[in-house]
């Protein structure tokens, strides 16, 4: 079973869902596909000072307390499941600067289909995340995660490979 199929299995025990505020600063491109849905509390920024584009697949679900930070490019793919308080940067402040205000450093993310993002997970910046991965809760992602595994731990590392029996 797949987490897509996961995910709407229990769906039906879930509240209704609140719009959440996406904060859109100087018009910067996003692309939201269909069904994308987001619990309240979510906080999305496409920052001022970059050219930032933020592209956000089908059926894509955001639980309650997110934070998405797009500088350079974050792209979500369809079917991805973002759990409560999880937070995603393309950027990080750059401690080499004399003042480290206003100086960043930008890589972009790419998060997979099908990707089950755990409660509180951190993705940081330069980071892939394969399709069909789940990454465990509370995990920090500072590097690449491949396809149809699960990982967790600070930083996340590959705990095991998904069998195709366990996604029918």
């Amino acid at each position: 079973m797949n987490v897509y199929s996961l995910y709407h299995k229990y769906e039906r025990l879930r509240q209704p869902l609140c719009l959440a505020k996406i904060k859109l600063l100087f018009g910067h491109r996003v692309s939201l596909g269909h069904r994308v849905r987001m619990r309240k509390g979510l906080d999305v920024r496409v920052l001022s000072d970059a050219k930032g584009a933020l592209s956000i697949g089908n059926n894509v679900f955001f639980n309650n307390w997110c934070t998405v930070t797009c500088q350079e490019s974050i792209a979500i793919g369809d079917g991805t499941v973002v759990g409560p308080g999880c937070a995603i940067f393309d950027n990080d402040h750059d401690f080499r600067a004399e003042q480290m205000s206003g100086n960043y450093i930008t890589s972009p993310i790419v998060i997979g289909k099908n990707v089950w993002l755990g409660a509180n997970v951190t993705v940081t910046r330069g980071v892939t995340i394969g399709d069909n991965a789940v990454i465990a809760a509370n995990a920090v992602v500072t590097h690449d995660i491949p396809a149809n595994c699960i990982a967790g731990g600070v930083p996340a590392k590959v705990i095991r490979m998904i069998d195709a029996r366990e996604e029918a």
